[in-house]
């Protein structure tokens, strides 16, 4: 793989771009149909170009990624089990404004992308240009016809939504908001965006609304002469999310307790094709604003304490609960390590995650990586929160091939590197949400 990529490589600066490719494309929504533009830089493709047309009569999925995303990496294999369940009926780019000079490391040493026979797209402008984005993984689904038939995300990429399509049903996904409709910037009032003519006289307001899918990031707000901190705002985040940051921030999202009766609306599905609805009713947007004349006499760690105590109150009202932090006594999983030796260690090298159902690779990443997916796994599953006393923090190779929601297969895997986990009694600092009465 890495020879086919430098001989490619040396291809492209040799080659000149067949069209100007900026001066002509514009941005395209659903419903349009995408030019049959020339497409270069192609790998694990017949030739290094084609035209979109050559695709025509199956469903076009551009799958657009870049180097950082690890989470867009690790997807290549599943969209590459999907091309090959609907070969003939499916094809799967795999788009990247990214140059291959930019990608000669990661394509030599990427166990992923040297097994990855899907198409690649490199040193992309056209794609990305029609269809602007903030956040990848991001799918473009272009039907057999050469209409865009949604902008989505990437976990919408599954066997089922595939059938549906090809059986004419309505897909239906959620729609990432134009760019141009939300400036989302963070020296304004998020009442403000879209053309709104309020809000000119505000002082204070905090205010949650239903998801904007806007593909905004979150953050603490400024104002916008002193650039002083005035705020916070919260995008498309779960309650789980709202609540953690409100109360805890610093805490594993497993120190929730949820007994409230809807706990469902906490914890998102597992299962992909169930996702997208659940987004829509149990996603938020929460933002508050303070007057200047609170924030500019208060130091930054005093007006967080203040803003996140807004935002409890607010919380609880808004969803008929009550949060409260307190010490209980639980069942957790304990994970030490009583083997002998470090056996917990990394040859060096390309740092990766490559993950699925019954298997965790991570090579020359942190240990914490590792944590964080027991606990991910086994939200909404289990009520054992993990507590870690192997005091490690240092970077690992592992390759766990278990269910981390099978504690007793996992342990199994755990041996090999001198680590166990155990039910044990413990006394923690939890966050306890309960229905109002």
């Amino acid at each position: 793989m890495a020879n086919r990529f430098l001989l490619f490589f040396f291809k492209i600066i040799l080659s000149v771009s067949a069209i100007a490719q900026n001066s002509t494309i514009r941005p395209l929504k659903i419903g349009d149909f995408v030019p049959d533009v020339p497409l270069d830089n192609l790998l694990n493709y017949p030739s290094p170009t084609a035209k979109l047309s050559d695709f025509k009569g199956k469903l076009v999925i551009l799958d657009f990624w870049n180097k950082g995303c690890s989470s867009c990496i690790q997807a290549f294999p599943k969209m590459q089990e999907l091309q090959k369940e609907f070969e003939g009926k499916l094809q799967v780019l795999l788009v990247t404004a990214n140059v291959p000079e930019e990608l000669k490391l990661l394509f030599k040493q990427s166990p992923i992308i040297k097994k990855t026979r899907l198409p690649f797209k490199l040193a992309d402008s056209i794609f990305t240009n029609m269809f602007p984005h903030f956040l990848e993984p991001y799918h473009v689904w272009i039907d057999a016809n050469g209409k865009v038939i949604a902008t989505t995300r990437d976990f919408n990429a599954t066997p089922e939504h595939i059938r549906d399509y090809l059986e004419g049903k309505n897909i239906g996904f959620i729609v990432p908001r134009d760019l141009e409709e939300f400036n989302m910037d963070m020296y304004k009032p998020m009442l403000q965006e879209k053309n709104a003519k309020l809000l000119d006289n505000l002082l204070y307001y905090s205010v949650i609304t239903k998801p904007l899918f806007s593909e905004r990031s979150s953050g603490l707000l400024a104002d916008s002469v002193s650039s002083n901190q005035s705020g916070m705002r919260f995008l498309d985040a779960n309650l789980l999310f709202l609540f953690w940051a409100a109360y805890t921030f610093r805490d594993p999202f497993d120190r929730i307790i949820v007994e409230a009766k809807n706990r469902g609306r906490f914890f998102e599905p597992k299962d992909n094709n169930e996702k997208d609805a659940w987004q829509r009713q149990n996603t938020f947007c929460y933002e508050i604003r303070l007057p200047s004349s609170q924030y500019d006499s208060m130091s930054n760690e005093a007006l967080t304490k203040k803003l996140l105590k807004k935002m409890q109150a607010d919380l609880n009202m808004a969803f008929g609960v009550t949060a409260m932090v307190e010490r209980r006594k639980l069942k957790c999983w304990v994970l030490s390590k009583p083997g002998v030796g470090n056996q917990l260690k990394t040859n060096g090298g390309f740092d990766y995650i490559q993950q699925d159902e019954n298997h965790f690779i991570i090579r020359n990443a942190d240990f914490a990586l590792f944590t964080d997916k027991i606990v991910q796994e086994n939200l909404g599953v289990s009520s054992h929160p993990l507590v870690d006393e192997t005091g490690f923090t240092g970077k690992v190779d592992m390759d766990i091939n278990a269910s981390f929601t099978d504690i007793s297969s996992l342990n199994k895997e755990l041996k090999k590197y001198g680590l166990e986990l155990k039910e044990q009694d413990l006394e923690l600092k939890v966050l306890v949400i309960k229905d109002d009465e």
